[in-house]
């Protein structure tokens, strides 16, 4: 018996331990595809298309300085729109751009790294896309990754386009042939030597900040799990050091943590942004780290998807900052979070791991994607519950290939609104013909989630057929979290176990009883033979039945 509920408590102790191995979420996959739909809904009406598109001809317009990173959010989202529009542009852009001196930008390599992603995110290819001034085909990973040493620095701008240009060159595993400027080693051991003793990254000065080390984590990702060790000497004490690459993403999120503030959010120059914080997520995302379950990154019952959430409005846009309305260039860099959450809830590869081939679906002239065969449609359900990560160093699990987001403090270096408030696009591109809502949105109400619910339905006469947002259903709402199941399950299965054993103890107490029952009743026919079952039963003269039960 006590070997029986020895064996009971094993069990129920056994189903208690796995369940931290789940992904249990504040906010499940239907709250995640609920509020990256919300600003796909919101850039939509911004825009003020009426087809159901994002990529209208005009926002297409701006493809190279303005919409490329909700082209690469969308497009890893995977859902159907006008893609082609934006190849169309963006490749007209990238011709007059290399019909002048500076090509794309003399000082800012990150311009070829964002538009290189986001050619990908609409299934083109960033090797040959627009025409130089030779009319050749452009190359922008030869150009703004490897080879770009020949007509400037990689590093001209700072840490940003080392980390960019990996990341880059990373997407899809480019080779780096031989004779160019660059190697892959040496563009790593460059942001490496930016890690300051506290483990973050800075983008100027010496005061590490959370934008750059995010940023500097989404391109070290691919690197954690390969335990290979780096030389190289540090920019800061110029001390040379041996480490792999593990090891500084342990530091790096360490210090991540340690900047966080108390209500989960980020601050970027001193002030909490969400765009800040959506960099956080992707970087965390890249690593395999879940954000709402990592216990470094919960404070005060806080992670940063609350914080995040926190910024979005009723009309499913995001702050700049807290209190303000909703802005641009917050909510791509939104969408690049939540993105980077719904493909990892999904088990699907990170946000700039483009080796998956999923990327935006075209449309057909009659409104419905027309087979690219971009893998996009074989997604699992926002619901499935499982982040799919392969285990690594303690930094979190490591795939393949990176994420990524923004580009870390020029976020926000350009302004363009109608009030004056600040709105940017990153990495140099801004948001000309996107004026920010600004106070014309107020600062919402309720819950981020049932507001962005709220606003679906509101929103929905303007959508067509052709529009198709991932997970969302005639009724969206929060899916039962698979947690619970597992809970239930364990009971059910204590439950039943404790039931077996109370019945096998009761069947060994009634086999005892019935064993004393038989003992007494064979005693009691030894003494009384007369009394055989099957005898006769002998009337007294008053007529009494004498025969009396054993």
């Amino acid at each position: 018996m006590k070997n029986s509920v020895r064996r009971l408590c094993t069990c129920v102790l056994c189903l208690l331990i796995c369940l931290p191995a789940l992904p249990v979420s504040a906010y499940g996959g239907n709250d995640i595809t609920a509020a990256a739909n919300g600003v796909l809904r919101w850039k939509r009406a911004q825009n003020g298309t009426s087809s159901g598109r994002l990529f209208t001809e005009s926002f297409a317009k701006t493809a190279g300085d303005g919409c490329d990173w909700y082209m690469i959010a969308a497009g890893r989202y995977g859902i159907t729109d006008d893609r082609a529009a934006y190849l169309k542009h963006i490749g007209a852009y990238i011709t007059e751009k290399y019909k002048t001196a500076d090509r794309l930008d003399r000082r800012k390599a990150t311009e070829w790294h964002r538009i290189s992603l986001a050619v990908l995110a609409a299934g083109g290819d960033p090797r040959s896309i627009g025409m130089d001034e030779n009319g050749s085909p452009v190359n922008l990973v030869a150009d703004g990754v490897y080879n770009r040493g020949y007509t400037a620095s990689l590093g001209k701008q700072g840490l940003n386009g080392w980390i960019w240009g990996l990341v880059a060159l990373d997407s899809k595993q480019y080779a780096v042939p031989s004779g160019s400027f660059y190697t892959r080693e040496a563009i790593l051991k460059e942001i490496l030597s930016y890690q300051l003793p506290d483990g973050g990254f800075f983008f100027a000065g010496s005061i590490s900040d959370c934008d750059t080390t995010a940023a500097a984590l989404i391109a070290l990702a691919p690197y954690v799990s390969t335990g290979r060790k780096y030389t190289y000497t540090l920019k800061h004490g110029k001390q040379e050091i041996t480490k792999t690459a593990a090891q500084a993403a342990e530091a790096a999120a360490a210090r991540l943590s340690e900047l966080q503030l108390s209500n989960g959010g980020f601050t970027a120059s001193g002030e909490e942004t969400s765009e800040s914080i959506s960099q956080v997520i992707v970087a965390l995302c890249s690593l395999g780290i879940d954000p709402q379950g990592d216990k470094r990154f919960i404070k005060n019952g806080s992670s940063p998807v609350d914080a995040l959430m926190s910024f979005q409005q009723g009309d499913g846009g995001f702050a700049h900052l807290r209190g303000e309305g909703s802005d641009s260039m917050a909510g791509e860099q939104a969408l690049c979070a939540l993105v980077s959450l719904y493909r990892m809830y999904n088990g699907m590869a990170r946000l700039y791991d483009y080796t998956d081939g999923v990327t935006m679906k075209a449309v057909s002239s009659g409104g419905t994607s027309s087979g690219t065969g971009s893998g996009a449609d074989k997604k699992p359900s926002p619901d499935s519950g499982s982040s799919g990560q392969s285990g690594g160093p303690s930094v979190g699990a490591a795939q393949t290939q990176q994420g990524g987001a923004s580009g870390s403090a020029e976020l926000r270096e350009s302004s363009s609104t109608v009030d004056g408030s600040s709105s940017s696009s990153p990495q140099g591109a801004s948001s000309k013909g996107e004026a920010s809502a600004g106070k014309e949105t107020g600062s919402g109400s309720g819950s981020p989630s049932q507001a962005v619910r709220a606003n679906a339905g509101a929103q929905a006469s303007s959508q067509t057929s052709g529009e198709n947002l991932p997970g969302e259903t005639p009724e969206e709402g929060n899916g039962i979290n698979p947690i619970i199941f597992v809970i239930i399950g364990a009971a059910l299965i204590a439950g039943g176990l404790g039931f077996h054993f109370a019945k096998m103890r009761s069947g060994k107490v009634q086999g005892k009883e019935e064993d004393d029952f038989f003992a007494s009743l064979k005693t009691y026919r030894e003494e009384h033979p007369e009394e055989e079952p099957g005898g006769t039963i002998e009337e007294n003269p008053a007529g009494e039945d004498k025969h009396e039960a054993p």
